[in-house]
């Protein structure tokens, strides 16, 4: 057997009587939530502009390059140049907001990546032969500086 719905009369009393148990009025609780959708409306409206703005500052960006490409300038290029300026600014902030002892101790932290980073270069065919040449000296016993 199917459930009848409550009449109106009835899930206005259940409504009021749950509204005096838990202490919360009705009107109160529903005038937050018009309130709440006010905001979402304004939120709304506010994106609304918000991405009208965005898509006039992406399109000068692209005017922007386009002018570039016809004056010689590879895009790509340049716009890989513009993020690495961009993210060399936000490592500079970055270590500008540390106090004193954390900038130390990230400089220190840096300079142990450095030395891990530092690629290790052959010696040069000369610089081969003149170390080969000064440990066969020291091997025969032939230093120039004895005379």
């Amino acid at each position: 057997m199917a459930r009848r719905p409550r009449s109106s009369k009835k899930a206005q009393d259940a409504a009021g009587a749950v509204a005096r148990s838990n202490g919360l009025s009705g009107d109160l609780v529903k005038s937050y939530i018009e309130r709440w959708d006010a905001l979402d409306q304004e939120l709304a409206s506010e994106k609304g502009s918000f991405m009208k703005k965005a898509k006039t500052i992406a399109e000068g960006r692209k005017e922007l390059l386009s002018e570039a490409k016809t004056r010689g300038i590879n895009p790509k290029a340049l716009r890989s140049e513009i993020k690495c300026r961009s993210l060399s600014n936000k490592i500079q902030a970055e270590r500008a907001s540390l106090e004193a002892e954390d900038a130390q101790q990230a400089e220190l932290i840096r300079s142990a990546i450095d030395a891990l980073n530092t690629p290790v270069t052959a010696p040069t065919s000369a610089e081969k032969r003149e170390e080969d040449s000064g440990l066969a000296d020291t091997l025969t016993g032939d230093d120039e500086d004895d005379d």
